[in-house]
């Protein structure tokens, strides 16, 4: 319903953030229905290999999603994952069936395109 106003309404960026966890609890059919109105749908890094959400990926379109916080402890002071976190991370989705196109896509170029920023060729993997 929010997606379908902030449409009408003219906005021009829209996500879906944590759309499969506690602060969205949306169901595939509705993270597409996001989409198909403009929304990015957004999947944090410390759950996405858990919970059918990788299964929710690719029923929306990884050129749809995008994946972000990239930090892997819960209690206390956060601590990112770092460069070689999230090379672990991009292995275990690629042993998921993700193709690198398709991380970088995720990774870096939905990103950049949520926020308004160009995708060009210097800025890619």
């Amino acid at each position: 319903m929010v997606f379908r106003e902030a449409k009408r309404q003219g906005v021009q960026h829209m996500i879906a953030t944590h759309a499969f966890d506690l602060a969205g609890k949306m169901t595939v059919e509705q993270m597409k229905e996001a989409a198909k109105l403009g929304a990015w749908i957004e999947f944090d890094f410390r759950n996405t290999l858990e919970g059918g959400r990788t299964d929710a990926i690719r029923q929306v379109g990884p050129e749809l999603c995008f994946l972000s916080e990239f930090w892997t402890k819960l209690d206390g002071p956060r601590e990112y994952a770092g460069a070689a976190g999230v090379s672990a991370f991009a292995e275990a989705m690629r042993a998921h069936g993700f193709s690198n196109r398709e991380l970088e896509m995720m990774f870096k170029e939905n990103p950049a395109k949520a926020l308004g920023l160009p995708v060009t060729p210097e800025n890619r993997i």
